[in-house]
């Protein structure tokens, strides 16, 4: 099981990463999603799925097959 102290970073660092990807700042957003992936490998917030859309929406198809 995670570490249950970080849990309010992580909900903050994903808000702010949808913020950004809202905003139209893509790159921005798709930084703090994989450095999120990097800070929690189990993934269960389920961050992979959000990258992996966003990838898809702007048709990074290497990143995406990279994240898979």
């Amino acid at each position: 099981m995670g570490h249950v102290e970080t849990r309010p970073y992580m909900r903050a660092r994903a808000g702010l990463a949808q913020c950004l990807w809202e905003l139209g700042k893509h790159k921005e957003a798709i930084e703090h999603y994989r450095d999120m992936l990097r800070l929690n490998p189990g993934d269960n917030q389920g961050i992979r799925y959000i990258l992996a859309m966003c990838l898809i929406e702007l048709g990074e198809i290497k990143a995406l097959q990279e994240l898979l």
